[in-house]
């Protein structure tokens, strides 16, 4: 047995795996029990013995109980080295195991961040783009709003001259109406059948009467004509009454 522990003991010392400390240490125990109880045993086996034998039996137990105890002096500070250096093992691989935990939890923190900040650039890009069209469409609106003012403009100047215009010819046809004087042109008047009879008393009032009767009956061409050879000594006048148009003028006079 003692044999065996120092054969661990030396095996435990070079490194050997399967030589550990707790083999070791029970090797220790186990031979310092059986050193302990020998004499005893020793001592009811031979009875008989002398006194001498009895005392080199205890020397032999002795000797084996300190060799014993030399061992497990030794090995205790390896073993609590041991023991120490497992639990700094442990300790180290979970401190490796918990840095490996931060730096996965890091590398997702840092994952999201840039998906986060792809997407603020998105965001930005699109409200950028927003911002762009948005300015576009002002400036469209507001061309829309000084082009319509300009229309607006145009349109009242123009329905300003077409009024102006409007009580030019539509005096002078109110004119027509009115006037019983001279004829300057009979032979435009004898073109209207109608008509002839004007150029013997009434004149151009006479015309006008024929004009007003061939508008209400719907004739508005024939009441255009008369109306322009009623202004023939006066060319403005004929001008002004033909860029009315036959619609305009026959209204006119059918409203009479």
């Amino acid at each position: 047995m003692l044999s065996l522990c120092l054969l661990a003991f030396f095996l435990y010392s070079n490194g050997v795996s399967w030589a550990k400390p707790p083999l070791v240490f029970g090797l220790v125990l186990v031979l310092m029990c059986l050193a302990s109880m020998m004499p005893v045993v020793r001592l009811f086996a031979d009875r008989r013995q002398s006194g001498l034998k009895n005392r080199r039996t205890r020397i032999v137990a002795a000797t084996i109980s300190l060799t014993c105890v030399s061992l497990f002096v030794l090995t205790a500070p390896s073993i609590r080295r041991t023991l120490s250096s497992n639990a700094l093992f442990q300790q180290a691989r979970s401190l490796l195991e918990q840095m490996a935990e931060l730096t996965r939890q890091q590398q997702i923190a840092s994952d999201e961040l840039s998906k986060a900040n792809e997407q603020y650039k998105l965001v930005s890009f699109e409200r950028d783009s927003l911002k762009t069209q948005l300015a576009a469409a002002e400036a469209r609106a507001s061309s829309a709003d000084s082009e319509r003012a300009r229309l607006q403009l145009a349109l009242t100047a123009a329905q300003s001259q077409l009024s102006g215009a409007n009580r030019i010819w539509q005096a002078d046809i109110d004119w027509s109406i009115q006037d019983t004087g001279t004829v300057e042109c009979p032979s435009e008047f004898a073109k209207f059948q109608n008509a002839r009879v004007c150029l013997s008393g009434g004149g151009r009032k006479c015309l006008m009467q024929g004009a007003i009767d061939s508008a209400k009956h719907g004739d508005y061409k024939t009441a255009f004509e008369m109306a322009i050879v009623s202004q023939c000594h006066n060319p403005a006048a004929v001008e002004t009454i033909t860029s009315a148009g036959p619609q305009a003028v026959g209204d006119y006079l059918r409203s009479k």
